[in-house]
């Protein structure tokens, strides 16, 4: 548990890096989060997940923040890996809005118990439906994106979220493919084909870029630790 003056802190952290950005809208963003408790709120309900008390959410998207600056320096994923790469530039602020918001589709998405000692799944029919694809769209409602700020946070997921890893009759919660439609570009030059395909699925985007494939790692690294943590 978190005491009110550890979420106090971790709000201004947050708040802090955010504002260095200067992205224009970014102080309406703020109090978007504040007005709807994200700086409050869990990070995941129940506890066999991770992060299932008050400030968890803000405390994991700082982690994965802190993971993403750390693994970005150490592994250099700016430089080109592989053949014919088109890889997207980033910067600190990229790092920071991705590392930071990729989440934001978790505000309101927890209730409290009735005793009040954790939370659960809100289950309310008015509830958005969900993950990457619905921070984005929350997100944006605020500050304009960069293209790989929206490919970091559209692919956090890693493999959960592909529509293949989805149990049968559930593929619409998934969010993209493993792999491109490349029976959509039959018939087109390898040019055109290149970039029909191009950030449309994950193995793509991993490919292109890797600081994509480093911030699902960082999701993960930063889950792994919280729980750790928490037994």
């Amino acid at each position: 548990m978190l005491s009110k003056e550890e979420i106090a802190a971790q709000r201004n952290n947050f708040v802090h890096l955010l504002e260095s950005t200067k992205r224009e809208g970014v102080d309406k963003l703020i109090t978007y989060l504040d007005d709807e408790g994200f700086f409050e709120a869990p990070a995941s309900p129940g506890k066999i997940f991770h992060g299932c008390y008050d400030g968890g959410l803000c405390k994991h998207s700082l982690a994965v923040y802190d993971e993403l600056v750390e693994k970005a320096r150490i592994y250099k994923p700016q430089k080109a890996s592989g053949f014919g790469q088109m890889q997207l530039k980033f910067t600190g602020t990229n790092l920071i809005i991705a590392g930071l918001l990729h989440d934001v589709c978790k505000v309101n998405a927890y209730q409290r118990t009735k005793d009040g000692t954790s939370w659960t799944n809100n289950r309310s029919k008015d509830k958005p439906k969900g993950h990457a694809k619905l921070s984005l769209e929350r997100i944006q409602k605020f500050i304009k994106l960069e293209k790989i700020e929206m490919f970091m946070i559209k692919f956090h997921m890693g493999l959960y979220g592909c529509i293949e890893f989805q149990d049968e009759g559930k593929e619409d919660l998934g969010e993209y493919h493993l792999r491109g439609d490349h029976a959509a570009c039959e018939g087109m030059s390898k040019e055109a084909s290149k970039k029909y395909r191009y950030g449309k699925s994950l193995s793509n985007v991993y490919y292109h870029n890797p600081i994509v494939k480093v911030m699902s790692i960082c999701d993960e690294l930063a889950t792994f630790k919280e729980k750790a943590d928490e037994n």
